[in-house]
């Protein structure tokens, strides 16, 4: 079993009334673009955590939980990292199944300029992340995208820092012992009831990793499927489709989160 994250209830923003101000409304509306996420906002030389994302995040960070407008009868609860340390509190935050939204400034802060255009310029999932500072090298770091229906399941494991697959279609009594063998960070799944979604839950429950809901829209194989993930690898999609399914799903969500075309796939291993 991956032992590197547990899943958890995704942190999330509850506005009050005395939240409302220029920069808390545009916190607010870039929260709400990644409500399942930890929003690492950008302010000065430090990255702040607000709400529920400040309460959780120094529980889990070990820092130090304060508040903004703390003369207010409902201050707000705050927490922060240093700009130039952000990588190792997400680093830490991954490792425990979690999501981090890192939002900067767009401008440079000015004597009267007002409010600083700020956005999301990276969004760092367990199963998504390239970068070494994030990724533990004695294992791989699998996003396993699951395609179910009521006789087998599709499985895709996709490794985005070292290029490598693995498509599998398992019968469903063999599913949960097999998915605890493999390192998995990150699960994306089919959003809604659907097909065999409680043997779904059953196959991957107890398993540690970040859940990642997505339509089930994006579980259909594209033409280029195959291209992408190198030679040899069409026969492989014809002869395991729930699996071409699953593949499907996991390169669009990798492109997602990188904001574009993921990294070519070259090493397809098929589960014997």
């Amino acid at each position: 079993m991956n032992q590197r994250g547990t899943l958890t209830r995704p942190a999330t923003s509850r506005p009050r009334a005395a939240a409302r101000s220029p920069l808390m409304d545009q916190y607010h509306g870039i929260k709400r673009e990644h409500p399942d996420a930890f929003l690492f906002f950008r302010l000065g030389d430090f990255y702040e955590m607000f709400f529920d994302d400040a309460v959780e995040g120094s529980r889990l960070l070990g820092l130090t939980l304060t508040s903004r407008n703390k003369q207010d009868p409902a201050p707000i609860p705050m927490c922060g990292v240093p700009w130039h340390q952000r990588d190792a509190y997400i680093a830490r935050l991954l490792r425990l199944g979690r999501k981090v939204a890192v939002c900067d400034q767009l401008e440079e802060a000015g004597q009267g300029r007002g409010l600083v255009q700020r956005a999301v310029t990276e969004v760092l999932t367990p199963g998504s992340v390239t970068g070494e500072e994030f990724l533990e090298r004695a294992d791989n770091n699998f996003l396993a995208s699951l395609y179910p229906d009521d006789e087998i399941l599709g499985v895709c494991l996709a490794d985005a820092s070292t290029g490598e697959i693995k498509l599998a279609e398992l019968e469903w009594s063999e599913a949960p012992g097999w998915l605890a063998r493999q390192p998995i960070a990150e699960w994306v799944t089919p959003q809604g009831p659907g097909p065999a979604a409680e043997r779904l839950e059953a196959a991957r429950r107890g398993l540690a990793g970040a859940v990642s809901p997505v339509p089930a829209a994006r579980f259909a194989a594209e033409a280029d499927l195959a291209a992408r993930l190198g030679s040899g690898a069409e026969s492989a999609l014809r002869e395991l489709p729930r699996a071409a399914r699953a593949a499907a799903a996991a390169l669009d969500y990798l492109d997602r989160m990188a904001g574009g075309k993921a990294r070519q796939f070259t090493r397809v291993e098929l589960k014997t």
